[in-house]
């Protein structure tokens, strides 16, 4: 009888750095000799437990996957008894936008919003302040940036959430305008969404919930937006086509989490009126964070 035919049990918690929370989900893979995945596997439950409880004796790669964290990978010796192997994964190290002052404000919804844009060196004074425009996102990427108003431009679609540079990605209709080949819709969801840009304890806004704070104002156009508490200026958008800002002073287009079809949903208003609106997640708008 070889040693690999005594098989022992593998399990162990999995937690999250970050949080200093169970890790839910995660995929652990006993690996074989060629380096590919086996059957022997086994998924965290929502305490972080795992177990996988048939595991060959003697050196095996153990690889823990899971999509917001980093890949963990150790070697170990399977002996003669069961082992543990507890587990603490770090996040996903995308960047946030940490240099923004975060000063407080609440709204008439009761809800407790950053009181500029992500990028602006103060609160608006007026709704064409220069200083309060801040910086214009492309839809669920990080602050790598690509949100600066005068960030470069590239026509290479990223076929992952970190493009790995800070370049505006210019797309078109081919693509559903988007600079990320395939679409993910999983993007910029809650404060620990992925590519989350904005300061800890801070997300994006859905849908509802700028639509809420629209019913709110005095006037449904860029007079409303400003005189409301946010104080939200016309600082423009940025094309999707060719990088260009357009209609700075004029229009304001304030981003959400939420995603309609191929394209995002975003808070539209200019002279006229104010509505929610759908756009390219490719063309760059600004960015007010909501307080979770």
């Amino acid at each position: 009888m070889t040693s690999a035919e005594f098989t022992h049990q593998l399990s162990g918690t999995i937690i999250s750095s970050e949080f200093d929370e169970p890790v839910d989900r995660a995929s652990v893979v006993i690996m074989n000799p060629d380096g590919t995945d086996s059957d022997l596997r086994s998924s965290s439950s929502s305490t972080g437990f795992y177990q996988v409880p048939t595991v060959p004796q003697g050196t095996r790669r153990v690889v823990v996957r899971h999509e917001l964290y980093k890949y963990y990978e150790i070697e170990i010796f399977m002996s003669n008894s069961d082992y543990r192997l507890d587990v603490t994964l770090t996040g996903l190290a995308w960047s946030r936008d940490n240099s923004t002052a975060v000063v407080e404000v609440t709204s008439p919804t009761g809800r407790i919003w950053m009181d500029r844009n992500l990028g602006a060196s103060r609160a608006a004074t007026s709704m064409d302040d220069e200083e309060a425009y801040g910086d214009l996102y492309q839809w669920g990427r990080e602050a790598d940036g690509h949100q600066r108003r005068n960030s470069p431009t590239t026509t290479t679609l990223s076929s992952s959430d970190q493009p790995g540079h800070g370049s505006f990605i210019l797309s078109n209709l081919g693509a559903n305008w988007d600079w990320r080949s395939p679409q993910n819709d999983n993007l910029w969801q809650g404060v620990n969404g992925i590519n989350n840009p904005c300061p800890s304890g801070y997300r994006l806004p859905t849908e509802a919930e700028w639509e809420a704070e629209l019913q709110s104002w005095s006037s449904n156009n860029r007079v409303g937006a400003f005189e409301s508490p946010l104080k939200l200026p016309v600082a423009g958008v940025r094309s999707s086509s060719n990088g260009s800002l357009s209609f700075v002073g004029l229009i304001g287009s304030y981003s959400s989490g939420t995603v309609s079809g191929s394209l995002a949903r975003d808070l539209y208003f200019g002279s006229v009126d104010a509505s929610m609106d759908s756009s390219s997640r490719a063309g760059g708008g600004s960015v007010r964070c909501l307080k979770e």
